[in-house]
């Protein structure tokens, strides 16, 4: 993380010394004072003055200087004041604190509880995944430099990963996860209880003013103390709020009180108006990542929340709004995102959603047409194929509109120990090992340039989902959530939770998981906690289906309650059945999303109209209205999914050779196989046909679902289960290069280790389930080695239970495959292979 040269420490700054007859006035002497002058008054004693202070909504101070009373305002420009026998007098409340309201309603609201992902489904795997992620966080580890700070002798616990700079970051990332999954029904009882101690720890360090950070007062204006941390424990604490945590608001609002109100906000505030299109080194007033960048969102956040007041969002308009990116973005200039001061980054999106917030908060039309101009230059310039972020932090590196680099260029990557350095502490034993390996030092600057980090994806995501909370008709903004939780959210996860990917690397290996408390770490829990979220929105007179994920929400509208349920094996499997059932009679418009990557109009079945069918175009919603009667009602189809080719225009290219993405749906896919020693890419090889089209040289493996059997390609597994019986007979099994389909014939291929078929009847026969994993590994020995391998199996006997797999062969070349990227683990892949036609 960034360091913050020649600052000064303010270690009296914020103390509270107050004054009989100015018991609304924090006294100062011989302090260093950051602040602006704008006017001078005669005035008798320090009370006229305050009186005269008191007078002047802008006045956040004065200066006693003899018979002078010198007023003092917030601003981006100041002196630093050193009064040794004058004296200086700090407003307690200098901004309004009245309760913010919000300027522009939301046309809808997001469900904070009463939905449940159906279990075994994508989306509920990542959600139960981060459960086990977020309970290897010990409270007492959670806690442990808060009790530092309150002078608790030898806390227990101990500091390990980012916190070691970035004190109670940790803690803010846990509770955005753990916040996030308990609002839900059947919630983790661990888990909800891990939550509340963490909270509880909180508040039981809390000072007597309402500071709560785990770093001191001092260090307010140090690393990325004001932002990053602030940031992060603040939407921790606001997710535990939303979770039912009754301490999380108050806490919440009495440090703002005492943070809105510090003397030295503005000194790691750079001045306004510099020029957006010079990339230069901050002065050394200015921040790391400063308040301005990634802190605007901890005030606006929360004056959007129950406890918000207007001097929340009031002092990031007069402190932290940049006039003049505004005017940038507006103009849609390019070096306004890629060049801008200082430090371009992905980071910038969560910038921009506390300028929607502003918008929400006071109706300022120009912040909205900033955000919806640099919404523009990113979703055009700056959004991999995948949606993936394409620019991140420029530590030696730049990326210009349109780069889409996909990796590290160099070949000795391994993840972020190419720039990233080594935290203080290494954390519990269970992480040492990885974490000295990844962190132990800081290594030489790479000239790479890693991609697609997980934090700007999920700041995107939030940033759309703002846009359709006041726009829900427009489609557009959930094809770009869909697209982002499943090929970098879900694709950033490992598993069975034990850790989260930092970013998102296109090409040759994905980053290891960690569990460092990151970022992206942060970030990805808190989206992995918010899943159901997404699925649904609504209002009192409509109810929108906007995610394809199986799943069952209950919402009140009118006052009556309605049950709704989305049945899919989405992406598996293309076929969606919407149920609508109100406990009674009741009117309202239901919203079912036609995605704009679907490859024709859809048509839709319902239950409740005579006139059939029902047509609707890619990119809108399908709108019903009937006269909604209590009990069942069901809309149906089948989403017409194909895969589309894109050829790859960005930066990171290969000589005399022509790269190809692929999409099915908004499935990202990769190609899979082996690389070329040369290159590090997987090549297709398709003579004769066009890489635009695929459909002529892609087949889907998948059996039918009077089938039980399938295709693993190498490293991942199958599992065969049966609804009904047991398995009784192996009618193929082959571990090599097997061709053809299950619904028609496979046929062995040139290679074939000959003892696959026992080994699937030793596993499977006589039983209900079994699980193969196509390694050389598990069948014993590698049949061809250097060759990439797939395993493909048919078994009878019993009734399939309907498992679906997602992956294409190429009928042309037995050496490679297309698969989800979400499902890409250790393997070598390609989003962007090498297209031989």
């Amino acid at each position: 993380m960034l360091g913050h040269p020649g600052v000064p420490m303010l270690v009296a700054a914020c103390a509270s010394i107050a004054l009989a007859g100015l018991d609304q006035f924090v006294k100062f002497d011989s302090a260093v004072i950051v602040q602006a002058s704008y006017s001078n008054l005669t005035a008798s004693n320090a009370n006229e003055c305050a009186a005269k202070c008191l007078q002047d909504a802008q006045c956040v101070s004065f200066n006693v200087i003899g018979t002078l009373c010198e007023l003092n305002r917030y601003g981006v420009t100041y002196s630093e004041i050193v009064s040794p026998g004058n004296s200086y007098y700090h407003r307690n409340q200098p901004r309004n604190d009245q309760p913010a309201h919000q300027a522009i309603p939301y046309v809808v609201t997001v469900p904070t509880g009463n939905v449940t992902l159906t279990p075994g489904s994508v989306l509920r795997r990542a959600f139960d995944a981060n459960i086990l992620y977020l309970l290897q966080h010990p409270a007492d580890d959670l806690l442990y430099f808060f009790r530092q700070r309150s002078n608790v002798t030898s806390p227990p616990g101990q500091c390990w990963g980012w916190d070691a700079n970035l004190r109670g970051s940790i803690a803010g990332e846990f509770l955005m996860g753990a916040g996030g999954t308990c609002r839900w029904p059947n919630t983790n009882s661990t888990l909800a209880e891990r939550m509340k101690a963490v909270v509880d720890g909180i508040a039981a360090t809390q000072e007597a003013d309402g500071y709560i950070m785990a770093f001191p007062k001092n260090e307010t204006i140090i690393r990325e103390n004001p932002d990053y941390v602030v940031s992060w424990l603040t939407h921790g604490l606001l997710e535990a709020a939303i979770a039912g945590n009754s301490k999380a608001l108050p806490l919440l609002r009495q440090h703002f009180n005492w943070f809105n109100n510090c003397t030295y906000l503005p000194q790691y505030l750079p001045p306004d108006d510099r020029p957006s299109a010079m990339h230069e080194y901050p002065t050394p007033s200015g921040h790391g990542i400063y308040l301005i960048y990634q802190g605007m969102i901890h005030n606006t956040r929360l004056a959007l929340s129950p406890v918000g007041t207007e001097q929340d969002y009031q002092l990031v308009q007069t402190l932290m709004q940049e006039d003049w990116w505004l005017r940038e973005l507006i103009a849609r200039n390019l070096s306004a995102i890629w060049r801008r001061n200082w430090f371009p980054h992905n980071y910038e999106v969560t910038a921009l959603e506390a300028y929607m917030d502003l918008y929400l908060l006071t109706g300022n039309r120009t912040y909205l047409d900033a955000v919806q101009g640099a919404y523009a230059m990113f979703k055009e310039h700056w959004i991999h194929l995948g949606g993936s972020m394409a620019i991140n932090e420029p530590w030696a590196v730049a990326y210009p509109p349109s780069s889409y680099y996909l990796d590290y260029t160099d070949t000795s990557h391994n993840g972020m120990s190419l720039r990233y350095g080594a935290p203080a502490c290494a954390g519990p034993a269970g992480r040492s090992a990885a974490a000295a390996k990844r962190w132990s030092r800081r290594q030489q600057q790479a000239a790479g340039h890693p991609t697609g980090e997980l934090c700007g994806s999920v700041f995107w995501i939030k940033l759309n989902q703002r846009f359709h909370r006041i726009d829900p008709t427009n489609e557009s903004y959930y094809t770009e959530i869909e697209r982002e939780i499943y090929n970098v959210g879900v694709a950033n996860q490992e598993p069975h939770g034990n850790g989260i990917r930092y970013f998102t690397l296109l090409h040759r290996n994905k980053q290891d998981p960690t569990n460092h408390g990151t970022c992206c770490e942060g970030q990805g829990t808190r989206l992995y906690g918010s899943l159901p979220e997404y699925v649904f929105s609504y209002n009192q007179t409509a109810l929108f289906v906007n995610l394809f994920a199986a799943a069952q929400g209950s919402f009140t509208i009118n006052g009556i309650t309605v049950v709704v349920e989305v049945a899919t094996l989405f992406p598996y499997d293309n076929a969606v059945t919407v149920t609508v059932q109100p406990d009674q009679p009741v009117a309202f418009t239901l919203f079912v999303r036609v995605p704009s990557w679907a490859s024709e109009p859809v048509t839709m079945a319902v239950s409740f109209a005579t006139d059939q069918p029902l047509i609707f175009t890619a990119g809108s919603y399908a709108a019903f209205a009937p006269a909604w009667s209590a009990g069942q009602h069901t809309i149906s189809f089948t989403l017409p999914m194909v895969v589309t080719a894109y050829p790859y225009t960005g930066l990171t290219q290969i000589p005399h050779f022509q790269r190809f993405g692929y999409l099915y749906g908004p499935i990202l896919l990769a190609a899979v196989g082996r690389p070329e020693i040369d290159t590090g890419t997987i090549h297709v090889s398709i003579p004769g046909r066009n890489p635009a089209l695929p459909d002529t040289w892609l087949r889907r493996s998948a059996c039918s679902k009077d089938k039980l059997g399938g295709v693993a390609t190498e490293n991942h597994t199958i599992t065969l289960t049966c609804g009904q019986g047991t398995i009784t007979n192996v009618s193929f099994a082959s571990y090599g290069t097997p061709n053809g389909t299950c619904d028609s014939t496979f046929v062995k291929g040139q290679c074939d280790l000959n003892s696959t078929m026992a080994t699937v009847q030793r596993l499977c026969q006589g039983q209900r389930s079994c699980t193969l994993t196509a390694t050389n590994a598990f069948f014993g020995r590698d049949p061809c080695v250097g060759v990439f391998k797939r395993l493909a199996v048919v078994v009878s006997g019993c009734t399939p239970l309907y498992q679906p797999t997602l992956e294409f062969q190429v009928t042309t070349d037995d050496t490679a495959a297309l698969i989800p990227y979400y499902e890409v683990q250790q393997e070598l892949f390609d989003v962007y292979p090498v297209v031989i036609a």
